[in-house]
């Protein structure tokens, strides 16, 4: 029996994919034995707060300033990553798909593109489909649930369900827009108090755990904020998030990368003034997990030496 790490970066930034019959809220990309080296974001690229320079997807409108663009491509592209989930492409379905072919050629992955419900843009998924023996067919799902709404939240999430199944293991990345299911409440700070009631309702993701996923980060015991460390009146918590279906000794790592916290991810190839500028490069920072896949996924865990 062999095994392969399967890296999983994740920042908030959906997995898209063109078949349009799934749940609203939600892309998926399903690849039978191609994808076993798995490095998958939901990185800085993209960003659900609502300022518009600081997302991904409104760096370049087609004739504005790719700089921003370009330097989270780069950082994202020196990770490795066999999956990247990104969030709020806006416009990257102009001029024939222009910037998604950009971020395909800097990344050396496919993507893929499908509308999203928030926002008037896309979920991005990338792929890369360099797999070799693993028999179980393994769906990479990108989610941006909604951003004001705790009551369409809920909805989106309940959906989950209809993601699992007895035959297949579901890596699912995103922008949830709410705090995890467990641990301790944010510091509120300067924070309004609408966007507190909005932000502290752990109903969504207990839903997803519900539904058979697992948090990544609560079962690494790292809750390290992706978002509100852009000022006093932002609420600094994890909501993005990778969730997983496979079995808890299939997480190798997790980190959020630029989080004063230290974590076991992708990080490590991201060093000196780059690890310093992810903060600047987006409002969001991104969530890494590493995933070993046994050849077999049935078989149970080897015991410890």
């Amino acid at each position: 029996m062999t095994s392969q790490q399967a890296r999983t970066l994740s920042r908030n930034r959906h997995l898209a994919d063109s078949y349009r019959q799934r749940p609203p809220h939600t892309t998926r990309h399903s690849h039978h034995p191609d994808v076993i080296h798995i490095r998958a974001t939901d990185a800085p690229v993209n960003t659900t707060p609502h300022q518009p320079d600081t997302k991904i997807a409104e760096t370049s409108d087609g004739g504005g300033d790719d700089r921003r663009l370009a330097r989270q491509l780069d950082l994202l592209a020196r990770l490795n990553l066999s999956v990247l989930a990104l969030q709020e492409c806006k416009w990257w379905d102009r001029d024939g798909c222009r910037l998604l072919h950009r971020a395909e050629r800097v990344l050396r992955m496919r993507g893929f593109l499908a509308q999203s419900n928030h926002h008037g843009c896309h979920i991005g998924l990338f792929v890369r489909t360099e797999v070799d023996g693993y028999r179980r067919p393994l769906h990479i799902v990108g989610a941006h649930l909604a951003p004001s709404s705790p009551a369409i939240r809920l909805a989106e999430a309940e959906t989950f369900s209809l993601l699992t199944g007895p035959g297949h293991d579901v890596i699912a990345l995103g922008d949830f827009n709410a705090i995890p299911a467990t641990g301790p409440d944010p510091e509120l700070g300067g924070v309004p108090r609408i966007k507190v009631r909005r932000k502290l309702d752990r109903r969504p993701a207990q839903a997803i755990e519900d539904a058979g996923f697992t948090d990544a980060g609560t079962q690494a015991g790292n809750r390290a904020p992706t978002v509100g460390f852009t000022g006093s009146d932002r609420l600094a918590n994890a909501c993005d998030r990778i969730y997983t279906t496979l079995p808890p000794q299939a997480l190798a790592g997790y980190q959020v990368v630029g989080a004063d916290e230290p974590g076991t991810g992708l990080a490590g190839a991201i060093t000196g003034q780059a690890l310093a500028a992810v903060r600047e490069l987006s409002d969001h920072l991104p969530a890494a997990a590493v995933f070993t896949l046994d050849s077999d996924p049935t078989a149970a865990p080897a015991a410890p030496p």
